[in-house]
């Protein structure tokens, strides 16, 4: 018994550090050197994996002086591998204490593969990435990738590379925000639909670095804005026609999925076409996989850029870009529950319950860019910009408590016979039904314009900066929650009906105008002016009824079409209302009313 007793709190203790430890995170640095040359190794991975699965913890590059820092880790045993292409790969195990924040593990050499090296004297070798001043290049032909691949798999083989389910992209830590084809905007601020349908056969490169705000493009002047772009440069080859993939699949119970894109590339322009629709729960044109029940989507989009061939930043240099995409899911979803639980007297409670739910949405959002130089000093650029959405949702939720099993009392589907079943044992204890419907829109419609002049003088500029945004959005929910007694003196049954409405209304405008002027090199004055207006217009309008008839008696309720959701109705009324308008500073409040509660 003694010695149970010890080994029970020598696991404690061991879980309690463990534990401990997991808290703590530990970073990881040090230098990679080529074992025959004594030279620092630039753009060598470096990865923690763990070593029961060998899932990849942390990983990294290293840089052009060999060196790297891995991004913190929780404590623990970890294997590290460090590889490069021509040279054996090194592996490590380490463990990372709690106790310490940083661990150095010094220099670290590695050997030429032999065997590699005798094929190098036929095939030449090409480096997986380059470092250039602050860009990483990677080098698509040093990757094997499988025919009818996508940029996904591609990105995924770079080092220090990670792509989560969203579609999100960091490189060496850094989040992507944007996938550029050539120096053009592919599909803006939506990285998975690049991800998913650009096929990696046609890139030759990929370079990750920071990119400069619009502003400082064009003035030269660092406003410190800027985010991590991955631009991939087209293989001259593929710019001789129209390059495409094409995916179908049929099966069971009707199920089915279709894929397609066509893309032209060319030196001054480029045009994507994709499409997807499926109903397999697969959301991949840009959205995440996976779901409950059953769900047929739908997604289609194009993008293009162009140029006239025009010099960079000489008079009648004219870029268009844009994108357009549309996108819907229609589901429907269908759960049972049976469950008994055994209560404290001896006796057991079962449950039954049946969700039933459909759900519908689509949305279609367009981004468009102009720039021009009408001359040589000056640029204008429009970034105008439009989303839409709308969708409903239904969901009927009903369950049911009995005292004894239902199927042992000839039930066959509880949830579904208990109202009308012969209960002369009592064994009904109570019944819930909850219906929900709802429906929703919104639109967005913002723009920008940035024009800028330079005076000659470098660094001197005038620019005039306008943003303006507009959005209005509705969702209207409706509900009905009904509970029946069975245990008491008499039957008891218990409704409440409750209709939603929430309109708002925004926009905003805004603008800025700004003088800069060199005074010292690398140092500039400026001066500018800003304004802007808002205004918001929220209200938010509930009803609450007992019986549902006289809610169509409701002025203010005359786009309910409850009759047709809930029938069987009669009446109880409360009301409340909350409404802000204007700008900001100038709030106005309607008092609210309290909520009588249901009867």
């Amino acid at each position: 018994m003694q010695i149970t007793v010890n080994r029970f709190l020598t696991l404690l203790i061991l879980c309690m550090c463990s534990f401990v430890a997991m808290a703590q995170k530990v970073t990881v640095s040090g230098v990679v050197m080529d074992g025959s040359l004594n030279e620092p190794m630039t753009g060598a991975s470096v990865v923690l994996l763990q070593p029961k699965d060998s899932a990849q913890s942390a990983g990294i590059s290293t840089d052009l002086e060999g060196r790297f820092k891995l991004p913190a880790v929780k404590a623990g045993n970890y294997i590290m591998r460090i590889s490069y292409m021509g040279f054996q790969t090194y592996y490590r195990n380490i463990v990372l204490p709690k106790n310490n924040k940083s661990i150095n593990l010094g220099t670290i050499t590695l050997q030429e593969n032999s065997k590699m090296m005798k094929e190098a004297e036929v095939t030449a070798r090409v480096a997986q990435v380059e470092m250039k001043a602050d860009t990483f290049v990677f080098n698509a032909d040093a990757y094997r990738m499988p025919e009818g691949s996508m940029l996904e798999e591609l990105v995924k083989k770079l080092p220090g590379a990670e792509i989560d389910d969203e579609g999100n992209i960091k490189i060496n830590g850094k989040s992507v925000s944007k996938i550029m084809v050539d120096g053009k905007e592919y599909f803006q601020n939506d990285t998975k639909m690049a991800l998913k349908n650009l096929p990696s056969k046609l890139i030759k490169k990929l370079k990750s670095y920071d990119k400069k705000s619009d502003y400082s493009r064009i003035t030269g002047i660092d406003d410190g804005e800027e985010e991590t772009v991955l631009d991939l440069s087209v293989k001259k080859g593929m710019k001789d026609g129209w390059v495409g993939n094409f995916d179908a699949a049929y099966g069971t119970e009707d199920r089915y999925s279709g894929k397609a894109n066509v893309n032209r590339f060319m030196d001054n322009s480029y045009l994507s076409v994709i499409g997807s629709r499926n109903n397999v729960n697969d959301f991949g044109g840009r959205w995440g996989g996976g779901g409950s029940g059953i769900t047929t989507s739908t997604m289609g989009g194009a993008t293009f850029a162009w140029e006239n061939g025009k010099p960079e930043y000489t008079a009648g240099l004219l870029k268009l870009g844009g994108n357009v995409r549309y996108s819907s899911r229609d589901s429907e979803s269908e759960t049972r529950t049976n469950s008994e639980m055994f209560l404290p007297t001896g006796a057991s409670q079962f449950s039954n319950s049946k969700n039933l739910g459909t759900n519908w949405s689509q949305s279609v959002n367009a981004n468009f860019q102009i720039e021009w130089f009408p001359d040589s000093m000056t640029n204008i650029l429009f970034r105008p910009n439009f989303s839409h959405s709308d969708g409903n949702s239904f969901s009927n939720n009903r369950s049911v408590t009995f005292n004894k099993n239902p199927f042992e009392a000839g039930m066959t589907d509880p949830v579904d016979q208990y109202k009308e079943m012969n209960d002369e044992k009592g064994i009904r204890v109570n019944g819930n039904e909850r219906l929900n419907s709802g429906d929703n829109y919104s639109n967005n419609v913002d723009a920008s314009l940035q024009v800028n002049r330079r005076l000659g003088v470098p660094g001197r500029n005038i620019t005039l900066n306008v943003d303006g945004a507009y959005s209005e959005s509705d969702n209207k929910s409706y509900s009905r929650s009904m509970v029946r007694y069975y245990q008491r003196t008499s039957d008891e049954l218990n409704a409440d009906y409750q209709n939603t409405m929430s309109p708002s209304k925004n926009y905003s405008v805004q603008g800025r105008f700004s003088y800069t002027e060199p005074i010292l090199k690398g140092t500039v004055l400026q001066l500018s002016y800003q304004a802007q207006y808002r205004f918001q217009d929220t209200n938010r309008d509930m009803s609450i009824y007992d019986k549902l008839e006289e809610a169509l008696k409701d002025k203010d309720l005359t786009d309910v079409t409850a009759a047709d959701k809930f029938p069987h109705a009669t009446r109880h009324n409360g009301k409340s209302q909350r409404a802000t308008r204007g700008s900001p500073g100038d709030t106005k409040k309607t008092p609210q009313s309290p909520l009588p509660s249901p009867k």
